[in-house]
């Protein structure tokens, strides 16, 4: 553990990002792996930090942890891949995506990543599948997709055609 004495003489800059809300994204893995902090832990140093207003970092980590974006970094960054399937994922790769915005998905986004805080900090080990299997959903709205283009997605989606479709 650093003390934020130590951590400032190093650099004001590290000392900020890490009191600050963020997302924290890994530099190495095979898929996009995000993590949001509100201002408790300093990122490594082959990590990517996305900083914004908390409404936003939410909605931005929704998009990033979503089956959509991982089936789009399948595809779009393909070419990327080294040995063991790893990709290394930074700015450029992070910038590439495209953040569709919607005011009225995105708030009730953004409640539901509130709700999966809540409950992961009142038990880390908590199960929040119900509450991704709902942002998913929206995401899946958000960019417009077709029941048959969320089956491609995610062939084992629990959404049925008829709930997908009356949503």
């Amino acid at each position: 553990s650093i003390s934020k004495t130590s951590l400032q003489r190093i650099s004001d800059r590290r000392l900020v990002q890490s009191t600050s809300n963020k997302i924290i994204v890994a530099g190495m893995s095979k898929e996009i792996e995000a993590f949001y902090d509100e201002g408790e832990y300093l990122a490594g140093k082959s990590t990517t930090i996305i900083m914004d207003d908390s409404i936003q970092l939410k909605f931005i980590y929704a998009i990033l942890n979503s089956k959509l974006l991982t089936f789009w970094v399948r595809i779009n960054f393909n070419s990327l891949k080294m040995s063991g399937g790893f990709i290394n994922v930074g700015v450029n790769e992070l910038s590439q995506i495209p953040i569709a915005d919607c005011k009225s998905i995105k708030n009730t986004i953004v409640d539901l990543i509130d709700l999966i805080i809540v409950r992961k900090k009142i038990n880390s080990e908590a199960d929040t599948s119900d509450l991704e299997n709902q942002i998913d959903l929206l995401v899946y709205k958000l960019y417009y997709l077709t029941y048959d283009e969320v089956l491609i997605v995610d062939p084992e989606t629990p959404i049925t055609r008829e709930e997908y479709e009356q949503n």
